[in-house]
Protein backbone atom coordinates (compact mmCIF):
# COMPACT_ATOMS: atom_id res chain seq x y z
CA UNK A 1 0.00 0.00 0.00
CA UNK A 2 2.71 2.51 0.85
CA UNK A 3 4.54 1.34 -2.14
CA UNK A 4 1.79 2.02 -4.67
CA UNK A 5 1.64 5.47 -2.88
CA UNK A 6 5.18 6.75 -3.20
CA UNK A 7 5.28 5.62 -6.57
CA UNK A 8 1.64 7.40 -7.66
CA UNK A 9 3.61 10.63 -5.99
CA UNK A 10 7.43 10.04 -7.40
CA UNK A 11 6.30 8.92 -11.39
CA UNK A 12 4.89 12.15 -12.05
CA UNK A 13 8.44 14.14 -10.89
CA UNK A 14 10.36 11.85 -12.86
CA UNK A 15 8.43 12.04 -15.84
CA UNK A 16 8.30 16.01 -15.79
CA UNK A 17 12.14 16.19 -15.44
CA UNK A 18 12.94 12.98 -17.72
CA UNK A 19 10.89 14.40 -20.00
CA UNK A 20 8.91 11.38 -21.52
CA UNK A 21 5.04 11.93 -22.14
CA UNK A 22 2.96 10.79 -19.17
CA UNK A 23 1.00 8.42 -20.95
CA UNK A 24 0.62 7.28 -24.92
CA UNK A 25 -1.95 9.61 -27.18
CA UNK A 26 -5.25 8.05 -27.82
CA UNK A 27 -7.81 8.59 -30.91
CA UNK A 28 -10.15 10.93 -28.44
CA UNK A 29 -7.64 13.53 -28.29
CA UNK A 30 -7.80 14.32 -31.88
CA UNK A 31 -11.65 14.86 -32.17
CA UNK A 32 -12.70 18.11 -32.33
CA UNK A 33 -9.24 19.85 -33.38
CA UNK A 34 -8.00 21.62 -36.66
CA UNK A 35 -4.28 20.15 -37.68
CA UNK A 36 -1.67 21.37 -39.75
CA UNK A 37 0.05 17.76 -41.36
CA UNK A 38 3.21 18.45 -42.86
CA UNK A 39 4.77 15.35 -45.02
CA UNK A 40 8.20 15.02 -45.25
CA UNK A 41 10.63 12.54 -46.86
CA UNK A 42 14.08 11.85 -45.90
CA UNK A 43 16.17 14.77 -47.12
CA UNK A 44 13.55 17.26 -46.29
CA UNK A 45 13.40 18.59 -50.33
CA UNK A 46 9.84 17.26 -51.23
CA UNK A 47 7.19 18.14 -49.05
CA UNK A 48 3.68 18.17 -48.98
CA UNK A 49 0.79 19.84 -46.65
CA UNK A 50 -2.82 19.44 -45.16
CA UNK A 51 -5.28 21.01 -43.22
CA UNK A 52 -7.07 17.80 -41.28
CA UNK A 53 -10.36 18.55 -39.67
CA UNK A 54 -11.50 16.15 -37.05
CA UNK A 55 -14.97 15.71 -36.12
CA UNK A 56 -16.43 14.53 -32.94
CA UNK A 57 -16.59 10.74 -34.11
CA UNK A 58 -12.86 10.71 -34.99
CA UNK A 59 -13.57 10.96 -38.74
CA UNK A 60 -11.57 13.76 -40.62
CA UNK A 61 -11.86 15.98 -43.86
CA UNK A 62 -9.19 16.43 -45.34
CA UNK A 63 -7.86 20.20 -47.71
CA UNK A 64 -4.47 19.75 -49.50
CA UNK A 65 -2.55 23.19 -48.96
CA UNK A 66 0.53 24.04 -51.07
CA UNK A 67 1.85 25.83 -48.58
CA UNK A 68 1.23 27.22 -44.95
CA UNK A 69 3.04 31.03 -43.91
CA UNK A 70 4.63 31.12 -40.57
CA UNK A 71 1.15 32.52 -39.18
CA UNK A 72 -0.47 29.03 -40.70
CA UNK A 73 -2.56 30.25 -43.50
CA UNK A 74 -2.62 28.57 -46.23
CA UNK A 75 -0.59 29.96 -49.57
CA UNK A 76 -1.24 29.39 -53.02
CA UNK A 77 1.20 30.06 -55.87
CA UNK A 78 0.63 30.16 -59.16
CA UNK A 79 1.68 26.29 -59.76
CA UNK A 80 -0.26 24.99 -56.92
CA UNK A 81 -3.32 22.38 -58.49
CA UNK A 82 -6.78 23.11 -58.61
CA UNK A 83 -7.31 21.32 -55.20
CA UNK A 84 -4.82 23.37 -53.83
CA UNK A 85 -5.87 26.80 -54.89
CA UNK A 86 -9.29 26.31 -53.69
CA UNK A 87 -8.45 25.14 -50.23
CA UNK A 88 -8.49 29.20 -48.76
CA UNK A 89 -12.22 28.73 -49.72
CA UNK A 90 -12.68 25.17 -48.73
CA UNK A 91 -11.22 25.66 -45.41
CA UNK A 92 -13.49 28.62 -44.60
CA UNK A 93 -15.98 26.73 -45.37
CA UNK A 94 -15.49 23.70 -43.38
CA UNK A 95 -14.62 25.30 -40.19
CA UNK A 96 -18.48 27.58 -40.52
CA UNK A 97 -20.74 25.08 -41.74
CA UNK A 98 -20.80 21.58 -39.30
CA UNK A 99 -23.35 19.93 -41.35
CA UNK A 100 -20.97 20.50 -44.43
CA UNK A 101 -17.70 19.15 -42.14
CA UNK A 102 -19.77 15.78 -41.31
CA UNK A 103 -20.76 15.16 -44.41
CA UNK A 104 -16.66 15.35 -46.08
CA UNK A 105 -15.87 13.15 -42.85
CA UNK A 106 -15.78 10.22 -44.37
CA UNK A 107 -13.18 8.18 -42.91
CA UNK A 108 -10.62 7.97 -40.72
CA UNK A 109 -7.59 9.54 -42.49
CA UNK A 110 -5.51 9.12 -38.65
CA UNK A 111 -5.64 5.89 -36.34
CA UNK A 112 -3.92 6.14 -32.99
CA UNK A 113 -3.45 2.88 -30.51
CA UNK A 114 -0.67 3.70 -27.75
CA UNK A 115 2.39 4.74 -29.54
CA UNK A 116 1.67 3.24 -33.34
CA UNK A 117 -0.26 5.56 -35.92
CA UNK A 118 -1.50 4.08 -39.24
CA UNK A 119 -2.02 7.31 -41.84
CA UNK A 120 -4.14 6.40 -44.81
CA UNK A 121 -3.45 9.88 -46.33
CA UNK A 122 -2.05 11.58 -49.17
CA UNK A 123 -0.47 8.22 -50.90
CA UNK A 124 0.73 6.64 -47.23
CA UNK A 125 0.53 3.00 -47.45
CA UNK A 126 -2.36 1.86 -45.49
CA UNK A 127 -0.72 -1.00 -43.44
CA UNK A 128 2.20 0.65 -42.40
CA UNK A 129 2.88 1.59 -38.59
CA UNK A 130 4.64 4.60 -38.06
CA UNK A 131 6.16 5.46 -34.65
CA UNK A 132 5.08 8.54 -32.29
CA UNK A 133 8.38 10.48 -31.48
CA UNK A 134 8.86 11.16 -27.53
CA UNK A 135 7.98 14.25 -26.74
CA UNK A 136 4.63 14.09 -28.96
CA UNK A 137 1.47 15.80 -27.35
CA UNK A 138 -1.64 16.29 -27.98
CA UNK A 139 -0.63 19.96 -30.00
CA UNK A 140 2.36 18.92 -31.72
CA UNK A 141 3.47 15.30 -32.51
CA UNK A 142 5.43 13.48 -35.23
CA UNK A 143 5.33 10.32 -36.28
CA UNK A 144 7.97 8.39 -37.90
CA UNK A 145 8.28 5.63 -40.44
CA UNK A 146 11.54 3.41 -40.46
CA UNK A 147 13.31 2.10 -43.42
CA UNK A 148 11.71 2.70 -47.03
CA UNK A 149 8.21 1.56 -45.81
CA UNK A 150 6.86 4.81 -46.97
CA UNK A 151 6.89 7.67 -49.52
CA UNK A 152 7.66 10.26 -46.64
CA UNK A 153 9.80 9.56 -43.74
CA UNK A 154 8.03 12.07 -41.23
CA UNK A 155 5.00 13.31 -40.36
CA UNK A 156 4.47 16.44 -38.81
CA UNK A 157 1.19 17.20 -36.57
CA UNK A 158 0.91 20.84 -35.85
CA UNK A 159 -2.35 22.26 -33.90
CA UNK A 160 -3.74 24.82 -36.19
CA UNK A 161 -4.17 28.38 -34.92
CA UNK A 162 -6.96 29.38 -33.07
CA UNK A 163 -8.38 31.51 -35.79
CA UNK A 164 -8.72 27.93 -37.77
CA UNK A 165 -9.93 25.94 -34.78
CA UNK A 166 -13.87 25.57 -34.70
CA UNK A 167 -15.39 28.01 -32.50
Amino acid sequence: MIKKFLISLILPIMVTFIGAPVHAMKQSELNGKVYIVTYLNASALRTSYQYMFFTSNGKAAVVPVFNVDENGRPLVAADATDAQKKAPARIKHLLNDRQYLRKQAKSRPVQISGKQVKISSNGMKEKSVGHLTADSRTEDFTVEYSGNQQKYTSVQFKQAPAMYQYK
